[in-house]
């Protein structure tokens, strides 16, 4: 088990308020989202009523009618398309900035240790060539806190 030290973890505790960011953002514009399908339903819905009134009222026949209300549909969902296809392109951008984060993290932890272990090893080196020139020296503290 990898020890961290205050740098790694202020390290670390900024990428956890990163990701706890893009999780609250990621959240917000679900449901602004969220919100902008619902009004765009009850709009549609308002619509195809309107659309059933005036023709009804125009005394076209109902197979003209669905094909008035069908062209209008497909061009509200259009939009809509369009909408759920940005969404799914920034849901993409921010999981593969995600995974660089993590996999950067896991890179500098990984340099971390190889220093730390070299680091401990030429503690040790020092300290074994003083007392071999008889020096009394205390052993090396640790590098990190045990834990």
């Amino acid at each position: 088990m990898v020890e961290l030290d205050a740098a790694a973890i202020a390290t670390l505790g900024a990428s956890v308020l990163v990701l706890l960011g893009v999780i609250a953002k990621l959240g917000v514009t679900s449901r602004h989202r969220g919100a902008e399908t619902e009004r765009a339903k009850a709009e549609a819905e308002h619509a195809r009523a309107e659309t059933l009134s005036a023709y009804a009222a125009a005394g076209e026949s109902t197979a003209n009618a669905a094909h008035q209300m069908t062209v209008a549909a497909a061009a509200m969902v259009e939009p809509l398309r369009t909408d759920l296809a940005a969404a799914r392109a920034e849901t993409a951008g921010v999981k593969q900035q995600l995974e660089d984060h993590v996999t950067s993290d896991r890179a500098q932890k990984a340099a971390r240790a190889k220093a730390y272990t070299a680091h401990a090893q030429w503690d040790q080196q020092v300290t074994d060539q003083l007392r071999q020139a008889g020096m009394d020296v205390a052993d090396p503290p640790p590098l990190h806190e045990e834990g």
